[in-house]
């Protein structure tokens, strides 16, 4: 079988096998190759927690007048392999990135013959993607585990096969000679219209060379009791679904045979019918899947940040003419992080002139008119002023606080009125990420009461 990762120590290539048929063409398979996630490990290699191996090879050509570029080659690969769990990528010369490209499965070619008993060729295809002078290593990336063995690799020049099997030949994945079984599950957090729900997936494969009969699966979920699960259905519907009072939810059933290389997915969506409390809540599960002489498992984890906010909308006289509306927003709980966006609206009475000097970030126009409040100019009475700030960060156990500042210039009143502050709105900025779970009791006043100078009649 493929091994577990292990890093690479060493700063030099080295490499498991290297053909050269004197034709100005070497067929490399390296000691080292990169996964997706960029480490650079034994090559082949298995990665556990994405149910994948991973074989990579090197086609070198020299740029020898005589050379003969490659129209396309073969790897031997287990005869059960699907095009729907096999990727193939590219990377030419070692620049950029790895690329996903085109191939074929076949057991029979016309340039290349029969493949190897228990095998079938990858086939791939230049198609003038390069030409002479180059490297150029590919990746296989497979669902599940497989033997290794040793089979050689013919390459295509002008229509005739050229064997390249020095050293007894090139690592590549053989079929487990008895049915195996392979998991693989995934699951999205889907957050719509303030609501949560959890997708999951589960491919079940026989990645093995025999039948597997009576294929049972188990599937534990731990939900925390936060959240309530509301009803749901698998597919198949056969299967059996069990709510415990604690949280756990256990789907069991039997998915019957699976002939060699044959796939079974089943799917389940839990929506969130309600919420407790405030926090990050962290759904784990186990699923495992068993039949005679072999079983399988694989983890899934979902995470969904439910938000909760207080507002606050206040004021502050300074002296000599100058006051400030000031607004916090304030985590509640445990609420995560957050990031959000307020509506607020400013009303400025007839017979008062005044001039700001700070929005402190944010976007203020006049309502009427969409146009831009200007800065350190008068303005005057009978105003409208629409106040909206984006993107403001309230960090988990903290506050944020967005203050509008500005001088009452002349007054005209006889007798009182009041400069109203009032906000209106508080939004995620990302709704689709979070459940809102409020933001306290909305709109919110303050006012600024004018006489012959600025009281404020809800302090800070």
């Amino acid at each position: 079988m493929a091994k577990n990762p292990k890093v690479c120590e060493s700063k030099s290539y080295k490499n498991l096998n290297c053909c050269n048929k004197d034709i100005g063409i070497s067929i490399v398979q390296p000691e080292c190759h990169c996964l997706l996630d960029g480490r650079v490990v034994t090559n082949p290699s298995y990665v556990s927690s994405l149910n994948k191996s991973f074989w990579t090879y090197k086609l070198i050509t020299d740029c020898n007048d005589a050379t003969i570029p490659v129209t396309s080659f073969v790897i031997p690969i287990c005869e059960v392999v699907r095009t729907e769990t096999l990727t193939v990528s590219e990377k030419i010369d070692g620049c950029g990135k790895w690329t996903s490209i085109p191939y074929t499965l076949t057991k029979t070619d016309s340039i290349f013959g029969d493949a190897p008993k228990g095998f079938q060729f990858v086939k791939i295809e230049i198609n003038d993607r390069y030409s002479k002078g180059v490297s150029v290593a590919y990746r296989l990336e497979l669902k599940g585990n497989y033997p290794e063995s040793t089979q050689p690799i013919s390459i295509n020049t002008d229509s005739t096969a050229t064997v390249f099997d020095c050293n007894g030949g090139f690592l590549v994945p053989e079929c487990n000679p008895q049915g195996k079984l392979s998991i693989t599950k995934n699951v999205n957090t889907i957050i719509k219209n303030n609501q949560a729900k959890l997708e999951y997936s589960l491919e079940v494969d026989n990645i093995g060379n025999a039948t597997l009969e009576n294929v049972e699966l188990s599937d534990i979920l731990f939900l925390p009791t936060q959240l309530t699960p509301g009803k749901f259905k698998t597919v198949p519907g056969k299967l059996k679904t069990v709510i415990n009072p604690n949280g756990e939810i256990r789907i069991s059933g039997n998915l019957g045979k699976l002939s060699p290389g044959e796939e079974i997915i089943v799917t389940y969506t839990i929506p969130i019918a309600g919420i407790s409390s405030p926090g990050q809540y962290i759904i784990n599960n186990i699923a495992s899947v068993t039949s005679e002489g072999t079983e399988a498992s694989d983890r899934a984890t979902a995470t969904i940040d439910v938000v909760k906010l207080e507002s606050n909308k206040c004021c502050n006289v300074l002296g000599n003419g100058l006051a400030e509306f000031r607004v916090t927003i304030a985590n509640v709980g445990d609420s995560p992080n957050s990031k959000v966006s307020i509506l607020d609206d400013l009303l400025i009475p007839t017979g008062i002139t005044v001039r700001f000097s700070d929005f402190d970030g944010c976007n203020v126009v006049f309502a009427g008119t969409g146009e831009p409040v200007p800065i350190n100019t008068d303005v005057t009475g009978n105003a409208d002023i629409r106040i909206t700030c984006d993107n403001i960060e309230i960090p988990k156990g903290g506050s944020a606080q967005k203050i509008l500042k500005f001088k009452l210039m002349t007054s005209s009143v006889s007798g009182s009125t009041v400069i109203k502050n009032e906000l209106e709105q508080v939004n995620l900025t990302t709704p689709d990420n979070q459940i809102f779970l409020g933001a306290g009791i909305l709109p919110v006043e303050a006012g600024i009461r004018v006489i012959l100078n600025l009281e404020c009649q809800k302090p800070c």
